[in-house]
């Protein structure tokens, strides 16, 4: 894991966007060290696919600056765009080109040669090795989001920038393209990651923001996220039998959040405190629930989101 000395590869003070009278960023600012795997957290309608954006010298800001690699992002917006490859969400391409077609059309305008050798080899990293010759409409969108990130890898950038690349993958496919981001932090690659799917997340970033209604909420490694909250907590609720009442309790209770529940075993984020929880376990019992196991466990990636981003008590 990258040490706070590792110098910064992004720099963001201040980043403001505005699309008419909506702020979809307000004054973020953000730190991605190089060498790490960054994960981006939020609701939709965040800002995450925003701040990417910019990061790509797509939008420009409408204020605030960002430096990649010590360059400023739109007065040095060339350079800056050698050094960054992007995957946007949906990622859409060419289904009637060849595999090995499409990297090549863009080596060609990333002026990279010689292409070929290094397309069989990027197939190989994103698990598409033999099949360069296959029509890329007829791959699954597991192998159309690897052909993707060997697609952003063929001008070799320092920086990937991937917005929601497990989105629609089975858990096997998540697993793979989560497991590929680790080979490219072990070559050197600092990736910024967006995903919904917190706990492969968790496995797999060294450090997270959180956005939400435009704002970053907080940033840091897991542990420093996990001191931040002062009022949330995860409560391991095992019962026996009760669960349709279980669950009609729980349904729009303020403070309560259900993490994962069914099978008799119940995973909650709770806000409130130690009172809070002494009431839920009252009115649980009183519902008629047997209550066989209720204690608090240590906060996960999941709940530290749900706090800071305030739907822990939806």
């Amino acid at each position: 894991m990258p040490e706070a000395s590792v110098p910064a590869v992004v720099e963001a003070l201040g980043v403001t966007r505005r699309f008419g009278e909506h702020l979809a960023l307000r004054g973020v600012s953000l730190e991605v060290r190089r060498g790490e795997i960054f994960g981006l957290l939020g609701t939709n309608g965040a800002g995450k696919t925003t701040l990417l954006r910019i990061l790509a010298t797509i939008l420009e800001p409408t204020a605030g600056s960002v430096l990649v690699n010590g360059m400023a992002l739109w007065r040095q917006r060339d350079e800056v765009r050698r050094q960054i490859g992007y995957l946007p969400d949906p990622f859409v391409p060419y289904d009637e080109l060849r595999a090995i077609e499409y990297l090549e059309y863009f080596a060609r305008i990333f002026r990279v040669r010689p292409w070929e050798p290094l397309s069989g080899e990027l197939l190989k990293l994103v698990g598409l090795e033999g099949m360069g010759r296959r029509l890329v409409g007829a791959f699954s969108k597991g192998m159309k989001q690897r052909l993707g990130v060997a697609r952003c890898l063929l001008h070799d950038p320092r920086l990937l920038l991937l917005d929601e690349p497990a989105s629609g993958l089975d858990p096997r496919g998540r697993v793979e393209l989560l497991e590929l981001c680790r080979e490219l932090r072990a070559m050197g690659k600092t990736v910024i990651v967006t995903s919904h799917i917190l706990p492969e997340l968790e496995a797999v970033c060294d450090r997270f923001a959180i956005l939400d209604g435009g704002r970053m909420m907080r940033q840091g490694t897991l542990e420093q996220l996990r001191t931040a909250p002062p009022d949330g907590a995860r409560v391991l609720l095992r019962v026996e039998g009760g669960e349709l009442e279980l669950e009609a309790l729980l349904r729009g209770r303020p403070g309560v959040a259900v993490v994962s529940g069914g099978g008799g075993e119940w995973v909650l984020h709770l806000r409130g405190g130690a009172e809070a929880r002494s009431r839920l376990l009252a009115d649980v019992t009183r519902a008629g629930v047997r209550v066989r196991e209720f204690r608090e466990q240590p906060l996960g990636l999941d709940d530290v989101f749900l706090d800071a981003t305030g739907t822990g008590g939806n």
